[in-house]
């Protein structure tokens, strides 16, 4: 008979059972934590699933808003366009039937709320935004429409214009700003080009720097005579107008002294706050 001691192996089958349920332990909690871990990543995947699914009917709904809100403001400008051809048209009736000076009278309201139907056309039909208009190609049709509505004698004189293609404004600084320019034009081709001279007219609309914009118009005709200068109905309108958008008029000579040039310095829309927002 023989003896042999298994107590060393013994230790270590029990220290392996140990260390195996120890093991286990540890896995079963780490196993629990990843599960809650894993749960609470499926409930924020959930989560901002429902916001993205909020947001994006939140923003169908604005695109929506926004397309309706444009469209009705479309709709008013077109209902001002046929409320302003109606004005004209009744103008242009009682026109006929009224006295040479009634008559001339009325057609330079025609010509203004022509000036004005003109914006609203461009609002409704051709502006990306019915807020906003580019004022550079609407100068540009506003002078060769009045060019061919007032000169009869082709080719009698020239109008040219240059325009800040950054000028991008609201109706409210449009609207002043074409009625100034088509004052200033209706003098010029009125009294500034007698006897068929031919002469040149410049609409300059410029953004200096210091926040202000300076429309200018010019012509290099025989200029206004001095009792014209103070009390004229057409510089008292202009002067009118010129308020309406914060500006100051000047009517000065040309430099080489001839012609006349009327000068309207105002704040650049661009640069005032919510300025250019306005309808």
């Amino acid at each position: 008979m023989s003896f042999l001691d298994i107590t060393d192996r013994v230790q270590r089958v029990q220290g392996l059972r140990e260390a195996k349920a120890t093991l286990d332990r540890r896995v079963a909690t780490r196993t629990k934590r990843l599960q809650a871990a894993k749960d609470k990543l499926e409930e924020e995947v959930e989560r901002r699933r429902r916001t993205e699914a909020l947001l994006r009917e939140s923003l169908a709904e604005g695109e929506v808003a926004l397309k309706f809100r444009d469209f009705l403001v479309q709709e008013v400008h077109h209902r001002t366009k046929n409320a302003l051809q109606l004005a004209t048209a009744l103008l242009q009736l009682q026109a006929r039937q009224s006295e040479p000076p009634v008559q001339a009278a009325l057609a330079v309201a025609v010509g203004r709320l022509l000036r004005i139907g003109e914006v609203h056309e461009l609002l409704a039909y051709q502006s990306e935004t019915p807020n906003t208009i580019e004022v550079a190609p609407y100068l540009l049709r506003l002078g060769r429409s009045m060019l061919e509505g007032l000169v009869t004698s082709p080719g009698q004189v020239e109008v040219e214009v240059e325009a800040d293609e950054e000028a991008v404004w609201a109706p409210d600084v449009v609207i002043p700003l074409g009625l100034i320019v088509g004052e200033a034009l209706t003098n010029a081709f009125k009294y500034a080009f007698p006897e068929g001279r031919r002469g040149r007219i410049l609409v300059n609309l410029s953004l200096p720097d210091g926040g202000l914009a300076r429309l200018r118009i010019e012509d290099d005709g025989i200029g206004l005579p001095p009792s014209r200068r103070q009390g004229a109905l057409g510089l008292k309108l202009i002067e009118t107008l010129a308020q309406q958008i914060q500006g100051k008029v000047e009517l000065v000579s040309r430099q080489d002294g001839t012609g006349t040039a009327v000068s309207v310095t105002f704040p650049d829309p661009n640069t005032v706050p919510g300025h250019s927002d306005q309808l």
